[in-house]
């Protein structure tokens, strides 16, 4: 009976081989898996299907392996896998590590680190590479280093992975029992006269038949990997925690065998933490150390303390003394500002920490204290009649100075002095009470410090120096600024009130009216003209008489509600406006101005304009001379001829005249300064004659210069009668005598 036993591990792991080595392999009784060297494609141990590549979210996470610059170009990058993948099925990423590239894009002004996973391989060097654009990350970093601690989460395919990592990670185990079969035929064909003894037993065995149930089993076997029952090994030199893995082999559902826990290839970085440790001080070394304590975080994202609180001796903070914090102390008696200090550091987290309370400092020399008067002000006691000088103590400090003390009586005093006058004035005025009839004057108080005056009052009422209030008319005698009431016709003098000190009389209002009245003086003295309206008003003059004076009020005043006297209408009148004459041809005329006349009520004239008047014709202003033309309008021609015989005549103006008998005929022909005339004549018998005769006119005209602009203008032509030029004949050939 021939047993097969399949792992499917193996049959993946048989894909990755080409067909050249796999036949290498079948005709090898024994193969080493492990020595193998394979490099392939994930997509060469797909299952096949051509089904849409999907890609899968934070699918699994790397780290990498050592720090390094990322640039706009694309440098290579070795990865080592944290925690476990994000897959549906379990793989075991122990012993693998992947590489790729990685690079910088700007992305809207934004500067965006791109990794690539191109390649996994395991510990034999064996790998695997994946398809470039299914395995990425971006990431922003917060300079431009990728550093170990650098955590990758990277996106992309999850068949492809799996299939990439089970290639790696799986032991070829095939396992095949040969059932040697020895055939009958051998045995029974021996020759035994050979010498050889015939066993019986051997010869008489008989090879069984295997059935079909016996001819062929499989065992199904399922190797897993788990972290259940392995440790966490903490190593501190390398800054790691490495979590161990074992692997479990299932035959059929139960579990044959495992191994030994082992890294599984996932680690967990060992961080610090010192936000819960307190800093360790040394007063006498004036120096403080922060502590910390030291854990890591698994791929569940459980945070794991593996030491208490220890002291950091990589960073120490300098303890010193800061008076900052700290109030000084003020000796008045010596004069002196005592300086208080702290001992404090900063942490970590750029605080600071107090680790003394404030003291007398040892080291710091006390400020000086200063008096200064100028910045308080007196202590005025009214009632005593002195003031008391104050002082304030202040220090300096670094160029500045700071107050030491508020404002403090001193032993200076200075008397007080009732002020009313300085140097011949009043310094406050006096208060009036009009309703009392009395005036009160005011003082202030004064006291002189280092031979300054000084007012440290205000004004105030001295009531035992009141004095009465009286009326007089004197400074107010001038009727030019009385009140006059032009409508009731009356006038109110005026008076004004004061009292008397001993600077004199001072006077408390000014001039107004009292119950003094003057009536008014009425006296017409002209008219107020409305030419517009064709009316007139009265004027009138008002006076008044003070004590047997007389004062004008107003003059020419138009009062209130006087009656309108109309005009008196007298006719039209045409004045002519000379400088405005112009030519109308050989007419000069002259322009007038009409306007309606009217009388006033003071006898006055208004010409009130209305328009143009008929304009003045000044007679005719053109000069003419005569004259003279003669033109000739016309010539007669005779031809005459014996018999029948025919004759012709050209005359001067080219005009052929040609007769067969004795004719006369007229020509008209163009005037050009002279008569026409006949300048040639032939005939067949030679017994042609010919006579003309030329006529003239004498005309005239008339030659007008106009005196505007002096152009000339001319009349038509006057013809005068027809008269005889000149005549003449000829037997034979005729020619002009004139």
């Amino acid at each position: 009976m021939r047993m097969r036993t399949t792992m499917s591990l193996g049959l993946v792991m048989a894909m990755l081989l080409s067909p050249a080595s796999l036949m290498a392999q079948t005709a090898t009784t024994s193969t080493d898996v492990s020595a193998q060297t394979a490099t392939t494609t994930a997509s060469d141990v797909s299952t096949g299907t051509d089904s849409e590549m999907v890609i899968k979210e934070n699918l699994f996470t790397v780290v990498p392996t050592q720090e390094q610059e990322v640039t706009d170009e694309a440098t290579s990058v070795n990865l080592s896998f944290t925690g476990s993948a994000n897959t549906q099925t379990p793989v075991d990423l122990r012993g693998l590590s992947a590489s790729g590239f990685t690079r910088t894009v700007t992305v809207d002004g934004e500067s965006i680190t791109q990794v690539v996973v191109t390649k996994i391989s395991n510990e034999n060097d064996e790998s695997v590479d994946l398809t470039t654009d299914s395995f990425s990350s971006q990431i922003t970093l917060g300079s431009s280093t990728l550093d170990t601690a650098t955590t990758i989460s990277v996106d992309g395919n999850e068949d492809e992975f799996v299939s990439a990592v089970k290639a790696l990670t799986a032991t070829a185990t095939n396992t095949e029992e040969e059932v040697v079969e020895e055939d009958s035929d051998t045995s029974e064909g021996t020759d035994t006269g050979s010498g050889a003894s015939e066993n019986d037993i051997a010869g008489a065995y008989e090879t069984p038949e295997i059935t079909a149930a016996e001819e062929e089993v499989e065992a199904v076997i399922d190797v897993r990997v788990t972290t259940e029952g392995c440790s966490v090994v903490v190593d501190e030199a390398q800054g790691v925690a490495k979590q161990q893995s074992k692997s479990q082999t299932y035959t059929d559902g139960a579990l044959t065998s495992e191994d030994a826990c082992s890294d599984s290839g996932t680690t967990f970085t060992i961080q610090k933490s010192y936000s819960v440790c307190e800093d360790v001080v040394d007063l006498t070394g004036l120096v403080a150390n922060p502590q910390y304590i030291s854990y890591y975080i698994d791929e569940d994202g459980t945070r794991t303390e593996i030491s208490d609180c220890q002291p950091d001796t990589e960073t120490s903070f300098t303890i010193v003394e800061s008076e900052a914090s700290c109030a000084v102390t003020i000796d008045v008696d010596s004069l002196k500002v005592i300086r208080n200090s702290a001992l404090i550091y900063t942490n970590a987290s750029n605080a600071q920490v107090k680790v003394q309370d404030c003291a007398v400092s040892e080291t710091l020399e006390p400020y000086t204290l200063v008096a200064d008067s100028y910045s308080c002000n007196m202590k005025h006691d009214f009632s005593a009649g002195y003031s008391a000088e104050m002082v304030m103590y202040t220090y300096e400090k670094e160029g500045v100075y700071y107050q030491a003390t508020p404002c403090i009586d001193t032993s200076v005093k200075y008397t007080h002095e009732k002020v009313f006058v300085d140097d011949g004035v009043r310094i406050c005025s006096m208060l009036v009470n009009s309703s009392a009839g009395t005036a009160t004057p005011q003082y202030r108080t004064r006291i002189t410090v280092d031979g300054e005056d000084q007012y440290i009052d205000e004004c105030k009422p001295d009531t035992s120096a009141t004095v009465g209030i009286y009326e007089t008319t004197q400074g107010c005698e001038d009727p030019s600024v009385w009140t006059h009431d032009l409508n009731a016709g009356v006038s109110y003098g005026q008076s004004r009130f004061y009292y008397d000190t001993t600077l004199g009389r001072e006077f408390i209002t000014s001039c107004q009216s009292n119950a003094a009245t003057y009536s008014h003086d009425i006296t017409p003295t002209g008219w107020k003209y409305n030419d517009e309206g064709l009316v007139a008003q009265q004027l009138i003059s008002v006076t008044i008489d003070v004590n047997g004076t007389v004062y004008p009020i107003a003059t020419n005043y138009l009062a209130p509600g006087t009656t309108e006297v109309s005009y008196t209408y007298t006719g039209i009148n045409d004045v002519a406006d000379y400088s405005q004459r112009y030519y109308d041809g050989c007419y000069l005329m002259v322009p007038t101005n009409r306007s309606e006349n009217y009388i006033r009520p003071d006898g006055t004239t208004y010409s009130n304009p209305i328009g143009q008047g008929l304009d003045l014709n000044e007679g005719d202003k053109c000069t003419r001379e005569q004259e003279t033309a003669v033109t000739y309008p016309k010539s007669t021609v005779s031809v005459s001829t014996k018999g029948n015989g025919r004759a012709s005549v050209t005359m001067s103006n080219n005009t052929a005249v040609g007769v067969s008998y004795s004719t006369t005929f007229t020509a008209l022909l163009p005037i050009k300064g002279g008569s026409a005339r006949c300048m040639s004549q032939k005939s067949q018998d030679n017994s042609a004659s010919v006579s003309y005769i030329n006529y003239f006119q004498s005309n005239t005209r008339t030659k007008i210069t106009y005196p505007a602009d002096g152009t000339v203008s001319y009349s038509d032509w006057v013809m005068g009668p027809l008269a005889q030029y000149n005549t003449n004949s000829s037997s034979k050939y005729c020619r002009s005598t004139d």
